[in-house]
């Protein structure tokens, strides 16, 4: 019950979700006793007295019911479509936004696929609760419950023979909806395992043709789609299972009322009005009870699709930012004692000191694993430090703002990403309030101009589908531009050289040096070209800076960074 609760609390739609509910049970109780009080009046009055003024008034009657209730419809129809259309609009605005202020740390337990599906499709099955499945269940059980009202004033045992009919049959229905439920919620399980399968596919196309994985590739696609259709046979097996029943029951009644009518008739217990009111009510409810049970399994999915967005949002940990002082620009770091780990038992980070003054350039090597990027990940705050100290400008960096550490902090990764848009539009994601003559002039700095306006539209290229148009290292100016555009006061390059072809990689060293000029730069580098140039290298080995000074330096000390630059040099 507590779960319903907080349906209705969802999106503050509580009063919009009563009023439509309100008004298509109201309106539907109206019809149905119009219809039987016409019937009656048909049969018994009209007809059977041969009254040609009443058939003439029942007739206009209908005309005006009809009409009403089409006008009716068209209402119910609005306020149902603008309630689900807002419904799902704001779950999915919810979901986004939540996901966007995450912390870095929900993202890592989570599965990509589950999320596209949450944010794409609950959502939007969600909605559907109150507007289709839900709505309109409990309005067929209303209608039901009226029809046998009336029919208990009208025929006190017909009534009865029919009551007890349906309960039978319905009580095959609730023993298959605690089953079908299980089963569609495993459905949704397979399905959320196929779009992520799928969407990791897509992502290493390159790799799986590289290394013709093709024929595993869909094996293990055909396996997961195989295990999705068994298990959708067997809800159609249990659902048609006890649907048979159903069937079986509502027919018994049917016949049960029309024979045992047919009799009451000849005895002259009841009239024809009456009887045509109960084979009319009774086929009225056997097509609720029909309708009914149809969407019992639309209504179990969308309770499932909230239940998940339910999920989502107790997991959920947003980013905590108790900063309250601005930062306007980064002049110097101190790292003091620093410990952490993802997982108590595995510490990633250990004792972790270092200072960083005014516009120095500082290196990060070491072994994959070493735990550089997870030291960068710790400056940025994409997570909370288990033990130790950060400082910037003097002050614990947890004092800043996060909104202001963020913006004075340039993150340049590996993999570039390139958005839906043209060249102005993805150097300019973040919609800095920046001229599109000042992005020009950035991409001059960088020498990508000459490369930008040599394309068909230049500027207005869509990058995004035209994805070849732009060498691996040409894309990589797009992410420096974006950082000139940011304009921070210091800047991480986490391994971006490492995926580029010599040739490229001499493309963009003077960008690298141009976005430099004036910050601070971590840089996270395996090639001796990035690393040697910088005023300090720190050299990492699991979670512990082992060696720390500049090249010349450390090479003289022919320990593990000389061997580690040897080791390099061998495998070039």
């Amino acid at each position: 019950m507590n779960k319903f609760k907080e349906m209705f609390k969802y999106g503050n739609f509580k009063k919009r979700i009563i009023i439509t509910f309100i008004e298509y049970m109201i309106s539907s109780i109206i019809w149905i006793i119009i219809d039987q009080y016409m019937t009656y009046s048909l049969f018994d009055n009209a007809i059977a007295k041969e009254n040609i003024k009443l058939v003439i008034f029942l007739a206009i009657v209908m005309i005006v019911k009809i009409i009403a209730s089409i006008a009716e419809g068209i209402l119910n129809c609005i306020l149902r479509h603008h309630l689900q259309r807002d419904f799902s609009h704001y779950a999915r605005n919810d979901i986004y936004s939540k996901l966007i202020n995450s912390k870095v740390k929900f993202f890592d337990k989570s599965n990509t696929g589950e999320l596209f599906e949450l944010a794409m499709n609950d959502s939007d099955n969600f909605s559907t609760f109150f507007t289709q499945n839900g709505l309109q269940t409990s309005s067929y059980l209303v209608k039901t419950t009226v029809y046998l009202i009336i029919l208990l004033f009208v025929d006190l045992k017909l009534a009865l023979i029919l009551f007890v009919s349906y309960i039978i049959a319905n009580a095959a229905l609730i023993i298959s909806n605690k089953k079908t439920f299980s089963m569609i919620n495993e459905i949704r399980k397979l399905n959320i395992l196929v779009t992520k399968w799928i969407t990791e596919q897509i992502n290493g196309y390159e790799v799986i043709k590289s290394m013709q994985f093709e024929e595993k590739r869909l094996n293990k696609m055909r396996e997961l789609i195989d295990a999705y259709s068994q298990e959708s046979k067997r809800l159609d097996k249990v659902v048609r299972k006890y649907i048979f029943v159903y069937d079986i029951f509502s027919l018994l009644a049917t016949l049960a009322v029309v024979y045992v009518g047919g009799l009451d008739i000849l005895k002259g217990v009841i009239t024809y009005g009456a009887l045509m009111i109960f084979v009319d009510g009774t086929s009225k409810i056997k097509h609720y009870l029909d309708v009914f049970i149809n969407s019992v399994n639309s209504l179990n999915s969308s309770y499932i699709s909230f239940l998940k967005i339910l999920k989502f949002n107790n997991e959920f940990l947003p980013e905590e930012d108790s900063g309250k002082c601005s930062l306007e620009k980064i002049k110097n770091i101190q790292i003091e004692n620093l410990n952490f780990s993802y997982d108590p038992s595995k510490p990633i980070l250990k004792n972790i000191n270092i200072t960083i003054g005014s516009e120095e350039r500082i290196a990060i090597v070491g072994k994959t694993g070493s735990g550089k990027t997870t030291l960068v990940n710790l400056i940025c705050r994409f997570y909370e430090l288990n033990d130790g100290l950060i400082k910037i400008n003097g002050k614990d960096y947890k004092e800043y703002k996060l909104t202001d550490l963020r913006d004075q902090i340039g993150y340049v990764m590996q993999d570039v990403v390139i958005f839906e848009g043209n060249v102005f539009e993805n150097i300019n994601y973040a919609n800095k309030n920046i001229s599109e003559e000042e992005i020009i002039n950035i991409c001059k700095r960088l020498n990508l101009h000459e490369k930008i306006v040599s394309l068909e539209n230049g500027y207005n290229t869509n990058l995004n589908k035209n994805k070849d148009l732009l060498s691996q290292g040409e894309k990589q100016m797009i992410n420096f531009a974006r950082i000139l555009v940011e304009n921070p006061s210091m800047i991480i390059l986490d391994e971006v050289t490492s995926s580029l072809s010599y040739e490229n990689e001499e493309l963009i060293k003077n960008a690298i040096n141009e976005i430099m000029k004036g910050r601070i730069c971590i840089t996270i580098a395996h090639r001796l070209s990035t690393i040697k140039n910088c005023d300090k290298i720190l050299l990492m080995q699991n979670g512990i800076i082992v060696e720390e000074g500049n090249h010349t330096e450390l090479i003289k000390q022919k320990g593990k960074y000389y061997e580690l630059i040897n080791s390099v040099k061998s495998i070039s």
